[in-house]
């Protein structure tokens, strides 16, 4: 063991059946840095995560920690030594305090044995305080925002003074003023001391966090460098195996003829929201940004009636939609892709095929009974036009990497085949090559004649893929930015109130 070494890795494998998730990896996690792990979708981030934190034990290979070798794996274990794990699809309990998550095992009790309510929440106010987080330690969860439960549940996690904490996809959905305050606070956390595991699609987090950074390629780990001048595209590069290109940039601007509108909202209203006006074009990518507590998810919602409207309407080629619900707008063209896979975007637990054809069973059911035939058959198209790796439509999403459980998301929205497509953070806590793919995929559906509206907290993002961006500000519309116009400063300019 070499000094400050805290955990060790040699020769890792893990094997399902016939599938190897890992063949070989082998790196060191030092004392108090912040050590990054890269890769693809399907390189085998999340095994690797799930054997270190005690949820799978390895097929082949050695684990050390604080130099011995781990011989027992399990969740209670990993806790026992010292090892905690934030993942990216959230445990919080929704309905209890800030507190009692924070501290969810009553650990402070009276001399009856009763669990201390004000020494708990006296705790958690004092941990929020440590990281300047103004949150209500006696407001339920279930109240917060994204961010705000992601910093809840961090905190419990270096609460009870683990040695290594993983945080998985940390930043994933969040808007870019929530993800700097979460990265301010891991840098708080590596400033006194704190062992952190950082899994992460944003490269540039990586770059301005990482102190190593592990790569994993194929179930392998490539290479372990320090970040020393690495760029992201010097990390992109070595997580991929090949060169994809510049990251970011905006898309080219194009001409569209004059036609009347494919979609449209008109001074529309409800809950956070006022005063919208859209007329998407034909072929054309809108994207709509805004800081936390713009409105943009609140707007997303009500476009596909989820919501219900206060005021305005929409219309569909020409034809006001006289009551506005999911139903009505799948059955006049329009799809919905929503931003959480786990909550509200797929059957984690049934096969693929389910929810790729959930949509359009009824299309799939002659004389009224389900033909697993066609639900088969429209399964295998999806999988061969989303190119999603998966060995058989009988495979359940929860199963897959998440870049793939998002192609099985849009596979879904797209079964209908839908004309207009309301997309939610389409790439969410997905890695640069399966982010690039996405990207191509949406620009060639729009040129293909498909219409979209995208929402994204990533900006880079939506500047590469759109022609419009729709900027909300306090609840309302604070303008469009078209073509040349567009740029990170622009838009910023907008969402944050006309800085200059």
């Amino acid at each position: 063991m070499n000094a400050g070494e805290l955990l060790r890795l040699n020769g890792v494998a893990k094997t399902y059946g016939a599938v190897r998730a890992l063949r070989d990896v082998s790196f060191s996690v030092a004392s108090g840095e912040v050590h990054a792990i890269l890769g693809e979708n399907g390189a085998g981030k999340s095994t690797l995560m799930r054997i270190i934190s005690g949820s799978a034990s390895p097929s082949a290979g050695e684990v050390r920690f604080e130099g011995k070798p781990v011989s027992v794996f399990s969740p209670a274990h990993a806790r026992d030594l010292g090892i905690a794990m934030v993942h990216q699809e959230l445990a919080v309990f929704p309905d209890l305090s800030v507190a009692e998550n924070i501290f969810p095992d009553g650990i402070f009790r009276t001399r009856s044995g009763l669990c201390d309510w004000g020494r708990t929440r006296d705790r958690a106010r004092a941990a929020l305080d440590r990281f300047d987080v103004d949150i209500d330690v006696d407001a339920p969860v279930s109240e917060l925002t994204l961010g705000q439960r992601q910093i809840v549940e961090i905190l419990r996690a270096v609460s009870r003074d683990n040695k290594i904490v993983i945080l998985d996809e940390p930043t994933s959905g969040l808007s870019s003023h929530e993800a700097g305050i979460l990265m301010e606070m891991v840098k708080t956390l590596r400033a006194r001391g704190q062992t952190i595991l950082y899994i992460s699609h944003r490269l540039s987090e990586v770059v301005e966090l990482g102190d190593r950074i592990t790569v994993l390629r194929d179930g392998c780990s490539v290479e372990t460098v320090r970040n020393e001048a690495l760029s992201e595209n010097d990390l992109a590069a070595m997580m991929v195996g090949r060169d994809i290109g510049s990251i970011g940039g905006p898309r080219p601007a194009r001409a569209f003829p004059t036609a009347p509108p494919v979609f449209e909202a008109r001074a529309l209203a409800g809950r956070a929201v006022a005063g919208v006006d859209i007329a998407l074009r034909r072929g054309e990518i809108l994207g709509v940004f805004g800081l936390e507590g713009s409105g943009v998810a609140e707007l997303m919602r009500l476009l596909f009636g989820l919501d219900p409207a206060s005021a305005g309407e929409i219309a569909v080629g020409g034809e006001t939609i006289r009551r506005v619900e999911p139903r009505a707008m799948i059955d006049r063209g329009v799809g919905y892709l929503a931003q959480d896979r786990k909550a509200a975007g797929l059957y984690l637990g049934m096969a693929a095929s389910e929810s790729i054809s959930a949509a359009v069973l009824d299309r799939l059911s002659p004389g009224g009974f389900v033909s697993r035939r066609r639900v088969a058959a429209l399964a295998e198209q999806a999988i061969g036009e989303q190119s999603i790796r998966i060995a058989s439509p009988q495979v359940q999403p929860r199963r897959l990497s998440g870049g793939n459980q998002q192609k099985v998301m849009i596979a879904a929205c797209l079964a209908p085949g839908p004309d207009v497509l309301l997309v939610n953070d389409p790439t969410r806590g997905i890695d640069v090559g399966t982010k690039a793919e996405i990207h191509r995929r949406l620009i060639s559906m729009s040129e293909g004649g498909r219409s979209m509206i995208v929402a994204s907290a990533e900006l880079p993002e939506l500047i590469a893929i759109c022609d419009r961006i729709l900027v909300m500000r306090r609840q309302r519309m604070a303008g469009y930015l078209e073509g040349a116009e567009i740029s990170e400063e622009a838009v910023m300019r907008l969402a944050a109130g006309g800085l200059h």
